[in-house]
């Protein structure tokens, strides 16, 4: 869980300061394994925010769409085009008890992370 957040707390990734996925907004998640009521629940356990689900199943490919509709003059905004034609499908809230877990371990991880980082090039070199 720790590599999943850890790209959120990178410097060089733009976030809205959660660490979430933002659409319109709003966190989301839309396909494959958000499919899943586990795997979306760790998300949100891990984030520490409300993780939303969506109809849309197209992701990308509707995004362009959309933006596409909003430059052609369909709509006057992209947050107008997402009020119409985006619904929520499912709201996954964090457990506070989850969160506290996965807040320790990685910490634990952040930690830990400098010191071993220099023997995973060995341990690559030993099992390749």
């Amino acid at each position: 869980m720790a590599r999943l957040r850890q790209p959120a707390d990178s410097p060089r990734r733009p976030s809205a300061g959660d660490g979430t996925v933002h659409l319109c907004g709003r966190p989301f998640g839309g396909r494959g394994g958000s499919r899943s009521d586990l795997w979306r629940q760790i998300q949100a356990d891990v984030f520490n925010t409300e993780l939303v689900t969506i109809t849309i199943d197209e992701g990308p490919a509707f995004g362009v769409a959309l933006l596409a509709a909003v430059g052609a003059g369909m709509f006057s905004s992209v947050e107008e085009a997402c009020a119409k034609t985006i619904k929520l499908k499912d709201r996954t809230q964090p457990v506070s008890a989850n969160v506290a877990t996965y807040e320790l371990f990685y910490r634990i991880y952040r930690s830990l992370y400098p010191a071993l980082k220099p023997l995973f090039a060995d341990l690559s070199k030993a099992v390749c």
